[in-house]
Formats: structure tokens, C-alpha cells, sequence
């Protein structure tokens, strides 16, 4: 029995939680607070997560009657999906990795439990020492009063999963374990497929890059690999100065094939080449040192730009440098000290509940998922539109980070070294249904950060757009609306896919995209090689949802025009692409236009929403709850404005959300500017109608695009998309006459 626990910590029994029928364990504060006072380390741990996170430090977590408030406990477990290839199976081990605590009354949590504390306690049980100096391991040892011990019977047994953090000064120990997990993955099927669930070549097999670094002893060599087949890493970086300075040219490429290196190659690379060495891995693929960045006019960067996606593809790794640095490389200073005052030893007792050893419990303020937040999701690779594709399409990414490495495949949720999980999932495979593209690829992908966007703003995602074509096309399914359903799939490689940007096959959906709300930027970028219809034309963040067009549609006969070759989207013949065209997804050097038959009414818009009132009662009227946050968006300076009808210039009819550059300001309505709404499609709101005074009809919502005419006849160019609504737009729209319309 151990001197440093209260009488009830020292009976504590893990598979008491298993007998619970909620999974729960309750401690009263009171008897908390008092074993910290009398020295119960468990409880002064259980204390100080409470105390010491109130903000501001009040009294809300004190009891409130004497007796009355309990820290509730449950038990934190290993999915067992994350590591296959265990030898004991879920049911014969607890496999915990932490313990979660609430503060409640009874069973009764807090309902606004948000707002306070969500401590985490990390359950950790080595048959070692792994990861922490013998000096700590002393001042743990005699803190605690007791030795520890060589092998756990917590650890054998997989009752305990959790493992105490290991500093960057033992490389072999995050290679081992990273070999483990590599391992592990290769037995996933789906992550031996394609992100559109294709079959991959198997591991060692896989056609190597154009150019290598190839690994030897004490030499590398940049290799021309002529079609060989072997494991390869890749890395996800950042270019620096560093990385200039060390760029393969076409003056120094002859000597790097000779292993005669003109630099010292920046730490990070050195650091990613010791791991590949250390996975007995002979090739890595670094995009600066294995594509001729100068010297040959761009043509090698033009070749291999559209192969990227393959090479991520079929790597057995991508390695991720979300925290490099210059000085330190690929493995960044730790930032998780540990002292001994935030340890507690509990016994463990088996499932027989016989005492059999002990177990660490320990407290860090940051649980897994915010350690994956703050190193990861927010670091500043991730947000590079070139490494969206690159993490997406890598079957396994890993992360050394600064709480430690975490690893994520197409199966698992992010892990880090002591199988804690990340936060969110990993870029698992595609699902059909272009609601999913929209929403989950092209919506994050458009507000990422790109150094060259104009030549660089399709491409970078061009992989992923044709993993979700291959999805389509192997599903054997007749691909978007209906009216596409009975589509050859002999002839699916003829067609032009992918237009500026677009899916032609669901071309009315694609074209509603809208600007995020509230995002304003004073300089704003309009390219010009790129029609205004397409979310390309413009870097914004954009998104497509609550937009999506009903089946009923206002703009027909839909054709894109190329130079003097029009392509029939809504027929089954289309003209064909070159494979690097279509690999490039369709971008043409000619301008693209749209021609159609639609209907145009004017419109003249006002002001941004003044109030939270006035954007809810919109929302619901033109059926926008999730349209790109508009009833989120802020008072006065967020993108929607107030459309209204010429006829009625001063009632409200729909809003607008316009991205073109000359529409920002208030000052450029001042002279009425001519503003067009083209229809795309039509529904009916589901308000009530005696919410707008009827009592049946349902009034129509208009999913439409602002337009402006621009010299040539009938053209048009777009400045925003929206929605109208009620009875006044859909006399407006039926009023008028069919037109031609060409958008530019």
C-alpha cells in the first residue's frame, strides 16, 4: 500500500469503471480537498486540474452544498482500429491511454460544462524507461516514495496503453516506433488504395519519380531513376533561403548525379534523409532537389508539376515538416515538461482484481487533440495550397512536432507517440456525391495560400480533382444531376470534365459559388486568364454551401465555348482533350466562355446588414441558413448585401455576396450601377406561407448570379452570386423573355 495515497486512492481498481453501468467513477470534492490537504498526491492532482484552470479564478467548482458536487472519471481507450496487428484483442484488455474529468452534482454534469475546465490525465505504464533521464526518473522515484519498477504488468497485459513522452534525443526510439506503425498500416486495405479507392502498386513496387535522391553509406547521389520501381519518402516543406540556395539547376545537376554536392544541404533535408536511412528506405523525393528549378525555362518544372500528385501517391511516406526549422531541422525543441509534482502513482489491480503493480497518472493542460491543433492543423505548411493535395493524397503522412510525432493514414485518426489521438480525422478516401467535393476539397482548398496563384491555382489541386473523377468513373455511375445519368461510360474519357475549375457535369451547382463571410482584403486579386465565373478568377476563400441549385433550372443549353470549339455539356458527344490538358485539368491558354438561355432581371443594391435581426429574418425567407455563414456574419462589415427590385426599391428581395473587385465599397453603388440577376435555378421556402401572406402558396427562392454587361453585344461578366425571394422576383423572372447569354 502506498504511503503517498489517501485510503480511498489506494483502492483504486480499473475495471471498476467496466462494472459501472455508465463507465463512471465519482470522487466527492470535499473528500478531494481534503486528501490534498492531508498529502494524497492522486488528489492534490485531481485539485490543482480544477482549481487551477478556473478563469477568472472563482468560486463556480467549490461546493455548493456540503457533499453535494463530485469529480466524475471515465476511462479514455485506445481505438483498437488505430493499431492492427495487436497480439491481444479489444475484449481481453482495457487498452486505456487516459482518464477524462468533469465536475458535477451527482450523475448530473454541468450543461454549459464549455465554459470551465476539461482536464485530462494521461495513464502511462513502461516495461522501460522510455523517454525520460535517469535524473527524473530519481526525483519521480524518491518524490513518490517508491522504486520504479523494470516491467510493468500494467504495460504487458495492454490494460495500459498510454507511454510517457520521449524527447528528440533518441531518434532510433521515434524511427522504431514509426517502422511499427508503417507496418501496421500496410495491413489496412484502405490504405493500400488510391484516394478514390483505386488499387496502389504494393509496397516496394511502386514506379519511382523521374529523379531520386539515392541513399548510400556515406554518399547521395541525385539519381535518374528511368523507370525503376521501389519504397520512396517524400517531404512537405516550406521553401527558405535555404532551400534556394540548395535548388537543383541545370549548371549543377550533372555533379549532384555524381554525388558531388556544390552545398551544404539545409538540416531538415539532412534530418529526413537520416530517417529514410534509418527505415532502410533507399529513395527520397525532395521537389527542389529533384526537379530542375532554373536554367531550362521552366520545362522540367512543367513536366513534373503534373506528376506531383502520383508521387505523393505511391510513396510509402510523406513526411510533414509542419515545425522545422533552419536551426534545429526537422525535429523542433520539445515544449512538454514534466515535473514530478504533476505525477500520482495508482495501484493497478488485474481483471481478477488481484494488486499486481502500478500505473503513472499525470497532468498536461494540452489532450492530444490540442496538441494536433496547435502544431499541425495551424501551422503555416498547412496552410499552402500545394500541401492540401499533398496531404490528402499520401496514403501516410507523419508529424514531428513540438509536443512529439504523430502519425495519420487513410484509416486512423492522428496518433502521436504515446497513442494519444489527434484532433480530427486524417484525409481518409473520397465519397461520392458532389455535395462532398464542394464541401470537403475545393471550399477549404480555395482560401489556402499559393506564391504563384496565377499559374498555379488549378494545377495544385488538379490530383485531387482527378482522384474524385476516377471515384466517379469507377463506380460505373451516371455522374451529377439526372439529366447526366445515362451517360456512355465508353465515352466518359471524352468529355471535358473539367472546366476553369468546374465540373461541366454539374456546371449550375458550381457556378453559385460565394466568398466566405467576412472576408475582407484590401487588395484584392482579379486573374485575368481565368473567367469570372469561375471561383478561380479571384483568391477568396470560397464555399458553395446552402447554394446548391434545386433540379428545376433557369439557365439551359449550358455550352462551353473554346476559341471556335463548342463542347454540348448537356449531350453525350463532346470533343476530346490531350492527356496533359486533362491532366492539367482543362486549362486552356484561349479564353473559355459559358453561352446559355436564362433570364436576366435587374437589380439595384443597398446596403450591408445592420443587424443580427435583419440576417436572420433573410436567411429564412430565401431558405440561406448555411449559406457560407451568412447569418453569422458580421453587423456592417461582412460581404452580404441587401438586393431589392427596381419596382420596389425599397423592400428588401433577396441578398448578394459580390467578390468582383469594383463592388467592395459602398461609394460604387452611389450611381446605380447596372446589375443584373441571372436565374440558375428555382425552389419553394419552406417558411410558412403565412409568414409572407399567403395561405397555401409557398413564395419561390431564386439561387441567381449578379452580372454586369460588358462591351461585346451580349456578354456578361459575373460580380457575385445570391439568392431573391417572394412574389415580386418571381414576376419579375417570369415577365421576362429568354435570352442569349454568353458569361465572360
Amino acid at each position: 500500500m502506498a504511503t503517498d495515497l489517501c485510503e480511498t486512492c489506494n483502492k483504486f481498481d480499473l475495471y471498476s469503471f467496466q462494472r459501472d453501468p455508465e463507465g463512471y467513477r465519482g470522487y466527492l470534492f470535499e473528500k478531494v480537498t481534503e486528501g490534498a490537504t492531508t498529502g494524497c498526491r492522486f488528489c492534490s492532482l485531481l485539485y490543482g486540474c480544477f482549481s487551477g484552470h478556473a478563469e477568472p479564478r472563482s468560486s463556480w467548482w467549490k461546493p455548493k452544498g456540503k457533499g453535494s458536487d463530485y469529480i466524475h472519471l471515465s476511462l479514455d481507450t485506445e481505438d483498437i482500429s488505430t493499431l492492427d496487428g495487436t497480439s491481444v484483442p479489444s475484449t481481453e484488455s482495457l487498452r486505456v491511454i487516459g482518464m477524462k474529468a468533469q465536475l458535477g452534482n451527482g450523475r448530473a454534469f454541468m450543461r454549459d460544462f464549455d465554459r470551465h475546465p476539461k482536464p485530462y490525465l494521461h495513464m502511462v505504464a513502461d516495461p522501460g524507461m522510455l523517454g525520460l533521464s535517469s535524473s527524473l526518473v530519481r526525483e519521480i522515484s524518491t518524490s513518490l516514495l517508491t522504486i520504479w519498477g523494470l516491467d510493468s504488468q500494467a504495460a504487458r497485459s495492454k490494460d495500459i496503453m498510454g507511454r510517457y513522452y520521449s524527447d528528440y534525443q533518441s531518434l532510433g526510439y521515434y524511427t522504431s516506433m514509426l517502422r511499427q506503425r508503417i507496418n501496421n498500416c500496410l495491413t489496412h486495405e484502405t490504405c493500400c488504395k488510391s484516394l478514390a479507392g483505386l488499387p496502389l502498386p504494393i509496397s516496394g513496387n511502386a514506379t519511382l519519380p523521374t529523379r531520386c535522391i539515392e541513399l548510400h553509406r556515406e554518399r547521395v547521389f541525385l539519381r535518374c531513376t528511368k523507370g525503376l520501381v521501389g519504397s520512396y519518402m517524400t517531404l512537405s516543406h516550406r521553401w527558405n533561403q535555404e532551400t534556394e540556395a540548395s535548388k537543383t539547376m541545370v549548371s549543377n545537376c550533372k555533379a549532384r548525379k555524381e554525388g558531388v554536392w556544390d552545398c551544404k544541404l539545409p538540416k531538415l533535408f539532412m534530418d529526413v534523409l537520416e530517417v529514410a536511412k534509418r527505415l532502410d528506405v533507399k529513395y527520397v523525393w525532395i521537389d527542389s532537389l529533384c526537379i530542375i528549378q532554373e536554367g531550362d525555362a521552366g520545362l522540367d518544372w512543367d513536366n513534373e508539376a503534373v506528376k506531383m500528385a502520383e508521387y505523393y501517391e505511391n510513396s510509402l511516406i510523406t513526411v510533414m515538416a509542419t515545425s522545422a526549422t533552419r536551426e534545429h531541422g526537422l525535429f523542433p525543441i520539445s515544449s512538454f515538461p514534466i515535473s514530478s509534482a504533476q505525477f500520482a502513482r495508482l495501484p493497478y489491480r488485474n481483471r481478477e482484481g488481484q494488486l499486481d503493480g502500478h500505473f503513472f497518472v499525470y497532468y498536461n493542460y494540452m489532450t492530444g487533440e490540442s496538441q494536433f491543433d496547435s502544431s499541425v492543423i495551424a501551422s503555416d505548411l498547412l496552410a499552402r495550397a500545394w500541401v492540401f493535395q499533398e496531404r490528402h493524397l499520401s496514403c501516410r503522412t507523419v508529424f514531428f512536432t513540438h509536443h512529439g510525432m504523430f502519425f495519420e493514414c487513410r484509416r486512423s485518426a492522428p496518433i502521436n507517440d504515446r497513442n494519444e489521438r489527434g484532433w480530427g480525422e486524417g484525409p481518409s478516401g473520397m465519397s461520392h456525391g458532389i455535395d462532398r467535393w464542394y464541401d470537403k476539397y475545393l471550399s477549404p482548398y480555395s482560401g489556402l495560400h499559393l506564391t504563384k496563384p496565377k499559374k498555379d491555382r488549378l494545377v495544385a489541386v488538379s490530383g485531387i480533382m482527378n482522384q474524385y473523377l476516377s471515384l466517379e468513373i469507377s463506380r460505373n455511375l451516371g455522374i451529377g444531376s439526372s439529366s447526366n445519368t445515362n451517360l456512355d461510360p465508353d465515352k466518359w474519357d471524352k468529355k471535358v470534365w473539367w472546366t476553369c475549375g468546374l465540373w461541366s457535369f454539374d456546371i449550375q451547382s458550381g457556378l453559385v459559388w460565394q466568398q466566405n463571410a467576412n472576408f475582407r482584403i484590401a487588395n484584392r486579386q482579379r486573374f485575368s486568364q481565368y473567367p469570372s465565373w469561375s471561383w478561380a478568377s479571384t483568391m477568396v476563400p470560397v464555399s458553395w454551401q446552402g447554394m446548391k441549385p434545386t433540379p428545376k433550372h433557369f439557365l439551359w443549353k449550358v455550352q462551353v465555348m473554346l476559341e471556335d470549339v463548342s463542347i454540348l455539356i448537356d449531350g453525350v458527344d463532346g470533343a476530346g482533350l490531350t492527356e496533359m490538358q486533362s491532366r492539367q485539368g482543362a486549362f486552356f491558354a484561349s479564353p473559355v466562355s459559358l453561352e446559355g438561355t436564362g433570364r436576366l432581371v435587374p437589380v439595384l443594391m443597398r446596403s450591408r446588414f445592420e443587424s443580427q435581426d435583419e440576417r436572420s429574418a433573410i436567411c429564412r425567407l430565401s431558405n440561406s441558413e448555411k449559406a457560407g455563414g451568412l447569418e453569422n456574419e458580421a453587423p456592417r462589415v461582412g460581404n452580404r448585401r441587401k438586393v431589392c427590385l427596381p419596382e420596389k426599391c425599397d423592400l428588401v428581395a433577396g441578398w448578394a455576396s459580390l467578390e468582383h473587385i469594383d463592388f467592395q465599397e459602398d461609394s460604387a453603388f452611389i450611381h446605380g450601377p447596372v446589375i443584373y440577376a441571372l436565374a440558375i435555378s428555382c425552389g419553394t421556402n419552406p417558411v410558412s406561407p403565412y409568414a409572407q401572406g399567403h395561405i397555401l402558396k409557398r413564395s419561390k427562392v431564386y439561387t441567381v448570379l449578379f452580372v454586369k454587361s460588358v462591351v461585346g453585344g451580349e456578354k456578361y461578366e459575373r460580380v457575385g452570386a445570391g439568392k431573391l425571394f417572394g412574389d415580386d422576383a418571381e414576376k419579375a423572372f417570369w415577365v421576362c423573355e429568354k435570352r442569349k447569354i454568353t458569361l465572360v
